[in-house]
C-alpha cells in the first residue's frame, strides 16, 4: 500500500509466475519476481494498511503487507523514503504504468497543502483560573 496522507494512491503486489522450490517464495525483483497493480483490495487489507501508517506517524510511506490464508493480513514492514530512498519506484520506469505510477506527484501535491496546526488543549474554561 502507498500511502500519502492517510490515503492509499495505489496498491501493487510482487509475484512469481510459478514456485517450483521454496527460494521461489522469495518475491524480490532481483530473484526473478514480477509486480503488478492491484485496483481491489478488501476492507480489511486497507484498514490495516491505513492502521500501521497512523500508529507509526508515518506521512508519506509504503506498508508492505502478506496475505494468509484464513487469519487475515500481516503487515511485514513499514517503508519511508530516507537518502537510500526505500520506497520501490520500479514502475516508474515502465512507460505504460508511468503516468499512474507517480508516486512523486502525490508527494509534491501533499506537500504544498498548508498542514492543519492542531489547537492546544485546554481544560475546563480558560477564563477562570
Amino acid at each position: 500500500a502507498y500511502i500519502v496522507d492517510n490515503q492509499v494512491v495505489f496498491w501493487s503486489e510482487r509475484y512469481r509466475e510459478r514456485y517450483l522450490r521454496p527460494a521461489d517464495w522469495l518475491i524480490n525483483v532481483s530473484s526473478g519476481a514480477r509486480y503488478r497493480f492491484v485496483l481491489n483490495v478488501s476492507e480489511e487489507v486497507k484498514k490495516v494498511a491505513l492502521r500501521s501508517a497512523e500508529v507509526i506517524g508515518m506521512r508519506i510511506g509504503v506498508v508492505d503487507l502478506i496475505r494468509t490464508g484464513s487469519q487475515g493480513p500481516y503487515v511485514l514492514e513499514v517503508d519511508t523514503d530516507s537518502h537510500h530512498m526505500l520506497i520501490d519506484r520500479q514502475f516508474k520506469g515502465i512507460p505504460d504504468y508511468r503516468e499512474f505510477f507517480d508516486l512523486d506527484r502525490y508527494i509534491a501535491e501533499a506537500l504544498l497543502v498548508e498542514p492543519e496546526v492542531p489547537k492546544p488543549r485546554t481544560r475546563g474554561n480558560a477564563d477562570t483560573l
